[in-house]
């Protein structure tokens, strides 16, 4: 199925990056650079304006500039990249001893964001967790393994608001190095370790698995050492 472009986006993003060369341009420059009429880029500059990401400067007539606003759009991409693309090239060559696909989550505003997974290739997949799922921390393994071994400031702000459980479940985390998944019948259905700690924290990796005929136990107790392994490798990759 192909889809019609959306020619007043492809516009608009024709401008911003017009303005970030330029660092700013009046209306007769802009239409001039981009090829449209002069209503048509004035309907666009109002449309930026609005949300923020350009600004009629006060001191010269009609000329526009870029707002922090459009800096503040690649912040996270900045911060995160990085990271997912050490983890990407660390489960794509993931050996293939367990058949049950791994996740790298990342924080973010209260919740874990699938990143990367094995989830496509594995022998086993799972109907939970695609790229850029979310999930509230508390609620999933990779979350409470990131509270439990991230820097103390940001542990204590987010115990904040936490489940009465939450303090004593991180102290166990802390002690037992992982934390585990259930599901709504309290069965073990998974587990998740950090990747980092303190302030060099970036994330957090997990296996899940469905319920089968396999002791539960035995699947964290074979499978840590896959994901503590894929944990270092990540690590590395981002400290080379």
């Amino acid at each position: 199925m192909s889809y019609k472009r959306i020619r007043s986006l492809e516009r608009g993003v024709a401008i911003l990056r017009m303005l970030n060369q330029m660092g700013a341009a009046t209306v007769a420059e802009i239409a001039h650079d981009v090829g449209l009429p002069r209503p048509t880029v004035y309907r666009i500059l109002d449309t930026l304006v609005e949300s923020g990401l350009i600004y009629r400067s006060p001191s010269a007539h009609n000329v526009y500039r870029l707002t922090e606003a459009v800096g503040r759009l690649g912040e996270n991409f900045e911060k995160t990249e990085p990271i997912a693309a050490a983890a990407q090239q660390v489960l794509s060559s993931a050996p293939s001893s367990s058949p049950w696909p791994v996740f790298f989550s990342t924080y973010s505003e209260g919740g874990m964001v699938i990143r990367e997974t094995t989830r496509g290739s594995s022998i086993f997949w799972t109907e939970l967790g695609w790229v850029g799922a979310v999930a509230p921390i508390w609620e999933v393994s990779p979350g409470r393994a990131f509270v439990a071994f991230c820097s103390a400031e940001r542990q204590a702000q987010l115990l904040v608001e936490a489940p009465d459980w939450a303090a004593n479940d991180v102290r166990t985390i802390s002690e037992r190095g992982y934390a585990e998944e259930r599901d709504e019948y309290d069965r073990l259905i998974g587990f998740a370790v950090a990747v980092g700690t303190g302030e060099s924290i970036v994330g957090s990796l997990a296996m899940i698995w469905e319920i089968d005929a396999e002791a539960e136990r035995n699947l964290i107790e074979r499978n840590l050492p896959l994901l503590t392994g894929l944990r270092d490798e990540i690590l590395e990759k981002l400290a080379g």
